[in-house]
């Protein structure tokens, strides 16, 4: 488990790790690496839609390999009573600073397919911090300026997706003077991105230098020290140590194509990228700090490598500078095709708002061994980082859904209306995501007697905003949207580096002795932390088959309740998920009506009397 730095240290505990079996703590006198410095794995962007539709036709594993995997635990226990494991929640609010590196690669080094001329800096800037981003003025865009009559927005910024998810409560902000400029690397991609693997054992790499991982580690370090001089990263430390690097490079990404030649978007620690480094080149992690023992190795790695102007830099998330298929890599045959080439398409907010969730604490709600969609297109941090309008290949992830309702609350976004037992029937009209206020947007009904750790969230998804994005499921995909919560288990996510949306169960399905994981403190789950209660009671988020459609929403004349037909609020595999039959959560909602000004009401209540229900 990382250990947090300190209290407004944003990222340190929140990336997501599994703590490496026999890892020594650090020593005295260096007190903030000895709280905070594990290992972790890193955390990748989901692929991109065309790339997973393609893979379940042709049976193609893309989940993104990762040896180091084998470390985590996989021995334990279930718990099968209420638990008591709750989310500590991480408000981010106000002004957020966001230390931005732009890497470029020498001239005539660049990655397999990259796109002729360089993305001016200043667009990056616009696309970040800016509130209007206009890439389609550039020549290598221009022909996508408009499509099918479809004209492409300019106002996608992730500046604007962040301020309106949070209800105008995040400003992201840049505290440098200067001019957002590239950076060039000392290496070329031949070097960073091998697929030769040269610089391993007997001309070989045994694990692989896929995505670069052999040398990711590398690569963020020579970017830190290429950019020392133009940049002062004191202005962005709290507490000692910078809480996240956002890092542009060029060229595409792997999360557009599996091609194992360009870097895939994730956040990761630099300690871990430089440990595991050695781990992907030749399975023996030892060999990174030969001659020394963990401990010390990691005291003079912090020392050396990740400290600058007196600051400790550790945590970053990276992303493409653009975006597309643009070698034409074929992952069912590992080559490169001409007629498989798409773009280079201009950067979009998704992945950059995505991958910057991580960096405020957030996990991902997807499936990340891709064998069921998790909460699919429904969130920012799932599918919903692809979502896109006009419903067009250059504009993937340029409209990405809002932060889903739990992690809008994580982050101090939002003041759900709480329907409690004792309340009665409550009548209430929300309207639209994001059209709504910090306090009237979201519902909220706990389970009765699971501690409050288990509780449903209801709220209005209509396609306006950047929700538009979800025009790419038709345009009946809208209404109430019901989500699950158990924060028993999205709590391994910080205690255990447990990926909370990875064991798709339904109904009774948890009792298959194969539909369970193991978290590294031996806790069994055998559900998502996060789900889509999906109104047609077809589980195809579980069962892998869409991410999402006009079926999961409650519409006008629909209702929810213990005992409802398709799928009900009831608990099949919660706190009381051990018998084959559902518990009575008492949870109902009756009467919901869609108006026609895109609001939605409904009647909120708790019915334990069966004989009413």
């Amino acid at each position: 488990m990382l250990k947090v730095l300190s209290k407004s240290a944003i990222a340190l505990a929140l990336a997501g790790s599994i703590g490496l079996a026999g890892v020594q703590t650090q020593d005295e006198p260096v007190a903030k690496a000895k709280a905070a410095y594990d290992l972790s794995l890193a955390h990748y962007i989901s692929a991109a839609p065309e790339l997973v539709d393609k893979a379940k036709k042709l049976g193609i594993d893309i989940s993104k390999a990762d040896p180091a995997e084998k470390i985590a635990d996989k021995t334990g226990a279930k718990f099968n009573q209420a638990g008591e494991s709750r989310v500590a929640y991480k408000k981010a609010t106000g002004d957020i600073p966001v230390l931005v590196l732009l890497a470029k690669y020498p001239d005539g080094d660049e990655p397999v397919g990259d796109m002729p001329g360089q993305v001016p800096a200043h667009y990056y800037e616009d696309l970040i911090f800016g509130t209007e981003y206009n890439p389609y003025e550039l020549p290598q865009f221009q022909k996508y300026a408009e499509i099918n009559g479809a004209k492409a927005p300019t106002n996608r910024t992730m500046q604007n997706a962040y301020k309106e998810s949070s209800y105008g409560k995040t400003n992201l902000v840049h505290l440098e003077d200067v001019d957002f400029e590239w950076v060039e690397m000392p290496k070329g991609a031949s070097y960073y991105l091998d697929q030769e693997g040269k610089y391993a054992e007997n001309g070989k790499y045994v694990y692989g230098n896929v995505n670069g991982d052999a040398h990711t580690g590398e690569f963020v370090r020579d970017l830190l020290k290429a950019a020392d001089e133009q940049i002062d990263f004191s202005k962005y430390a709290e507490d000692g140590e910078v809480p996240n690097v956002f890092i542009v490079h060029e060229g595409t990404g792997a999360e557009f194509s599996r091609d194992p030649a360009q870097w895939w978007s994730h956040k990761w620690s630099l300690l871990s990228a430089l440990y595991y480094g050695k781990y992907y080149e030749t399975g023996k992690p030892a060999d990174v700090h030969a001659g020394m023992n963990q401990s010390e190795w990691i005291n003079k790695t912090v020392a050396e490598e990740m400290t600058y102007d007196g600051v400790i830099v550790n945590n970053y998330n990276i992303q493409p500078g653009i975006g597309g298929n643009v070698a034409g890599y074929d992952a069912a045959t590992d080559s490169y095709k001409e007629d498989l080439k798409s773009g280079p398409f201009p950067a979009q907010t998704g992945v950059y708002a995505h991958e910057f969730g991580h960096a405020l604490g957030l996990p991902d709600f997807y499936d990340t061994v891709y064998s069921s969609e998790g909460v699919g297109n429904y969130s920012m941090m799932a599918g919903g980082s692809w979502m896109r309008f006009p419903d067009a290949a250059p504009f993937s992830g340029n409209s990405p859904t809002h932060f889903d309702p739990f992690s809008k609350v994580f982050l101090g976004w939002v003041e759900p209306i709480e329907v409690k037992p004792q309340d009665g029937v409550k009548t209430i009209t929300l309207p639209p995501v994001n059209a709504a206020n910090d306090n009237n947007g979201i519902v909220k009904m706990e389970v009765p007697g699971s501690n409050g750790t288990e509780y449903f969230l209801f709220e209005n998804v209509q396609q306006q905003g950047f929700n538009q994005g979800l025009i790419r499921q038709g345009k009946d995909a809208h209404g109430l949207l019901a989500w699950h919560v158990d924060e028993n288990v999205i709590s391994l996510y910080q205690t255990a580096g447990f990926r909370p949306n990875n064991v798709e169960n339904w109904m009774n399905k948890r009792f298959q002795f194969n539909q369970s994981q193991t978290a590294s403190d031996g806790t069994v789950v055998t559900h998502y932390g996060l789900s889509v209660l999906q109104k047609d009671g077809l589980y195809e988020l579980e069962k892998n088959l869409n991410r999402g459609n006009a079926g999961d929403f409650f519409k006008s004349g629909n209702k929810l309740t213990p005992v409802s037909g398709n799928v009900h609020t009831g608990s099949y595999y919660f706190w009381k998920g051990y018998s084959s039959t559902a518990a009575d959560s008492g949870i109902h909602l009756t009467d919901i009506k869609e108006n026609k000004d895109g609001s939605i009401t409904a009647k909120f209540f708790y019915n334990f009397d069966s004989s009413t229900k």
